[in-house]
């Protein structure tokens, strides 16, 4: 019967510690694609958030150019005093 061949105490040493970095990589990768996905509902949440925003600021801007052209037919072009709402 012939003898057994093994490797090195060295050498199983280094294959096991190969295979927990690659394990370690594995798990890596697996919380990064964890993280991305959270990152990328966060992104989707801030789009809706800004997209909301931006169409609230249109509307402002719509009422405030309503707002100035019925003051100036009412009033004339002139400056208003935001304290006081005296005309100048």
């Amino acid at each position: 019967m012939s003898e057994e061949k093994k490797v090195t105490e060295e050498e199983l040493n280094q294959i096991k510690k190969l295979q927990d970095s690659y394990l370690q990589v594995a798990y890596d990768f697996g919380q990064l694609a964890i993280e991305k996905i959270e990152l990328q509902a966060r992104i989707k949440k801030v789009e809706e958030v800004y997209e909301t925003n931006a169409q609230h600021l249109q509307v402002l801007r719509n009422q405030e150019q309503e707002l100035s052209t019925s003051l100036q037919e009412k009033y004339g072009s002139s400056t208003i005093d935001l304290e006081t709402g005296v005309i100048k």
